[in-house]
């Protein structure tokens, strides 16, 4: 992923806002391997990811 990427969707759960990706987020646990649908500027891409445990602060 970049900077400007807009996410819109995740395993094709429409991504509307922050709070629509935390609660999509939510339904996988680390190790997951997941699809995102990502806007990058004029192109749609997908992007396969797997989920990791978020680093301390």
């Amino acid at each position: 992923l970049q900077a400007e990427d807009i996410i819109t969707k995740v395993n094709n759960i429409k991504i509307d806002d922050k709070t629509s990706l935390s609660n999509a987020l939510g339904r996988f646990q680390v190790g997951d391997t997941i699809t995102l649908t990502v806007l990058r500027g004029e192109q749609t891409l997908t992007i396969k990811a797997t989920l990791e445990t978020a680093p301390s602060s």
